[in-house]
């Protein structure tokens, strides 16, 4: 990928776990992706490299091998920790069509979907999931809103890496996730509730206002409500999704379906009045 620039950070140990990272960003920003027309709609590709399913849009593509040594163990997660974009309106994506000796028609197919696609821009090929082969950061850099016609590409990202020697590759479960705006202006508190054999090592939520760049923040754990909290900066636009690491390194990632988490605005309060006292008579017959 000439046109990406990459810095690996090595991982190191933490317990059981080692955390290490990827930083990369298009060394010619947005510009460094390749256009191409046809007569279904444009695709982007970074270095000849897409990604592609069956009846989806068509998104430009990097990946990048993540090797570890027998003392670190393999690559088991990552965490999105922040990015910046730019969102590209009234676009008509190329929606993939498998075709072979079976399929004769030609015509796009139709896509629908809510919220994003895909839903984060991201994921793992471990070691436990294709046997034999180096675990990699799979980076879709494009993502397509289909209820707003919208292309977001994507010129820079930063991850956390999670590698170890455990046999586990299950990722923990997220059982609730809940936000609520305030008290404090332009204050959004997250709450996550997850669980794994393992135990959950880290919770992270990502979240962007839709201005062009994704942040984080690290939810720290109550022992008294058994649930991960933290403060973000919020508005009503504000939208996240949560992540949730375990004490293997596998990562869990709940996006609501795309359509990622907002903050519903703040219920007021019911008028009050002054309270008053009602006097009535009483009669009492002694015995």
């Amino acid at each position: 990928f000439p046109s990406v620039d990459v810095t690996p950070v090595p991982p190191s140990a933490f317990g059981p776990v080692a955390v290490g990272g990827v930083n990369l960003g298009l060394k010619g920003s947005f510009g460094a992706f390749d256009q191409h027309s046809t007569g279904d709609g444009t695709f982007l590709t970074i270095n000849d490299n897409i990604s592609f399913d069956a009846g989806v849009p068509v998104q430009p593509r990097f990946y990048a091998t993540l090797s570890s040594t027998a003392q670190v163990g393999d690559l088991h997660g990552a965490l999105f920790l922040g990015g910046v974009y730019t969102d590209v309106t009234s676009f008509n994506p190329v929606i993939a069509l498998p075709l072979n000796e079976y399929v004769t028609s030609t015509a796009e197919p139709a896509f629908s979907a809510t919220g994003w696609y895909p839903s984060v821009p991201f994921h793992v090929r471990a070691n436990s999931t294709l046997s034999g082969t180096a675990g990699s950061l799979v980076s879709s850099l494009g993502q397509f809103n289909d209820a707003t016609d919208t292309q977001r590409l994507y010129d820079h990202m930063t991850f956390a890496t999670y590698f170890s020697n455990s046999s586990d590759a299950q990722a923990p479960v997220v059982k609730h996730v809940d936000g609520v705006l305030g008290p404090s202006p332009n204050k959004g508190r997250i709450k996550v509730e997850a669980a794994d054999p393992s135990g959950v090592l880290r919770v992270v939520a990502a979240y962007t206002d839709g201005k062009g760049s994704w942040q984080s923040q690290d939810l720290a754990f109550s022992a008294a409500t058994q649930k991960w909290t933290g403060v973000i900066t919020a508005t009503l636009q504000t939208r996240y999704f949560v992540q949730v690491v375990d004490g293997a390194g596998n990562v869990a990632v709940d996006d609501n379906k795309g359509t990622y988490f907002g903050f519903p605005p703040t219920v007021p309060l019911a008028p009050g009045r002054n309270p008053r006292l009602n006097y009535l008579p009483v009669l009492l017959k002694g015995g």
